[in-house]
């Protein structure tokens, strides 16, 4: 039964004096964030800090030099995307004109009588329906948009 006192004591304790151990913690904690952040970015707070700054600074999730690093391949990466998108958007034009050329010819044709016994042109357009639909990408038409 003492057990049940003791918890009864604690229990007492923190509900009384809830906003007093509130404000403690929160103070306790932002004091260590101040000072894990300036340890973590600021060499000279560090050496100040000590030994704690610097197991704070090897704490750092990423050092300068991988920073630097993620930047330099995000640079490239950027220029690689934007090149990607660059030739799609010139493949993407190219096949418009063509498939409006092919019809154009397909027209011109019939109207001379030269209907040739071939299947009908289908427009990009058409054939990029189809073909997102056959692999159930009808998902991915908002790229297109």
């Amino acid at each position: 039964m003492g057990e049940t006192a003791e918890t009864v004591d604690w229990t007492v304790m923190l509900t009384t004096n809830f906003p007093t151990i509130a404000l403690i913690a929160t103070l306790a904690f932002g004091v260590f964030m101040i000072v894990r952040f300036l340890a973590g970015t600021l060499e000279s707070m560090g050496g100040v800090a000590g030994k704690l700054g610097t197991w704070l600074r090897s704490r750092r999730a990423i050092n300068k030099a991988e920073s630097d690093d993620m930047r330099k391949r995000i640079s490239y990466l950027d220029g690689q995307v934007r090149a990607l998108r660059y030739r799609d958007e010139c493949y993407f034009a190219y096949m418009m004109t063509d498939a409006d050329w092919h019809h154009d010819f397909e027209l011109v044709a019939r109207a001379k009588g030269w209907a040739p016994d071939i299947k009908q042109h289908i427009s990009f357009l058409e054939f990029r329906d189809n073909w997102m639909r056959q692999r159930g990408l009808e998902k991915e038409f908002v790229l297109w948009t």
